[in-house]
């Protein structure tokens, strides 16, 4: 602004101009719904729920972002849940799921490459909640959707345990 006001003072000397200004936040100029959607595998503090193809259901809770949690559920070496019920565990004496390797061999051959898996493990998750950054806040969410819908997998899980009356 002051080059400007400079400016005027070379060009039109004769002109005496008083110039007021104030600043403004672009928040009041731009609409907040201009601002793009963040994809669902990118968002961060979510309760989410994964449906097999067997009918079993899993319901978990992360703080980073989704599609960084799916990589670990979709590992043989994750050993959590939902990769013990997908691939097996000897340890444990856990089969793999039979439909779900079924599925996948039919889609993508014996060999699926590692994009082909995790864009079709990536459509077995929904997100129940998001934006949940304090973790008592998706504990507490988690434990209430496994306490209404009771899913399979979480049965040797630990996790909150919250009676609704």
């Amino acid at each position: 602004m002051s080059k400007l006001i400079r400016l005027l003072k070379i060009n039109t000397p004769k002109y005496r101009i008083n110039v007021a200004w104030r600043s403004e936040k672009l928040q009041k100029v731009f609409s907040h719904k201009l601002k793009l959607p963040i994809p669902p595998l990118e968002k961060v503090g979510t309760t989410y729920k994964y449906d097999c193809l067997c009918e079993d259901t899993y319901i978990g809770e992360s703080i980073q972002q989704l599609q960084n949690r799916i990589k670990t559920h979709n590992q043989k070496s994750g050993n959590t849940a939902i990769s013990n019920h997908i691939y097996g565990n000897t340890i444990k004496n856990i089969p793999p799921c039979p439909e779900y390797t079924t599925a996948i061999t039919t889609a993508f051959g014996v060999q699926p490459k590692p994009g082909e898996k995790k864009t079709f493990i990536n459509n077995r998750f929904t997100i129940l909640q998001s934006g949940l950054m304090k973790t008592r806040d998706r504990k507490t969410y988690e434990a209430v959707a496994i306490t209404i819908q009771k899913p399979i997998l979480n049965a040797q899980v630990l996790h909150r345990k919250v009676s609704i009356i």
